[in-house]
């Protein structure tokens, strides 16, 4: 059918779980992560009790992994976390049914509040439309 968008969420549809912590795991190895994780988790406590948005806890984990960072060397952590990290974590299913709508001639458009960093470079790739966040 002409004209017809077929909509997909990325994290936890497309891919097995949520991308930004896997960027974060990438960038800073284990280690690195889980002392990291250890120096938000106030705010993630702060966000399961409802004291904070997620948005605020997103702000929160980009800041203490990624804001010492030039938006340069972010950008080139994201393109290599796209082609090295990313294709494992995509779910067959998920990227057969967006293959079916290609070969259908149906516009594919990647929904998702993650930054568009990451997600542009796999999006290209996969001749997919984006949505997501602009940081």
């Amino acid at each position: 059918m002409a004209g017809t968008i077929a909509f997909f969420d990325f994290d936890g549809t497309i891919t097995r779980r949520d991308t930004m912590l896997e960027l974060a795991l990438f960038h800073k190895g284990q280690a690195g992560y889980w002392a990291g994780m250890l120096a938000i988790s106030p705010w993630m406590i702060a966000l399961k009790a409802g004291i904070i948005s997620a948005t605020t806890a997103k702000e929160k984990l980009l800041s203490h992994f990624f804001g010492n960072m030039k938006l340069e060397d972010f950008n080139r952590l994201c393109y290599r976390f796209s082609k090295e990290k990313l294709p494992a974590l995509i779910r067959p299913d998920a990227l057969q049914a967006i293959r079916k709508h290609q070969q259908l001639q149906h516009t594919v458009v990647v929904v998702s509040a993650s930054a568009e960093h990451w997600i542009q470079y796999w999006c290209r790739e996969q001749h997919l439309q984006f949505i997501s966040t602009q940081l």
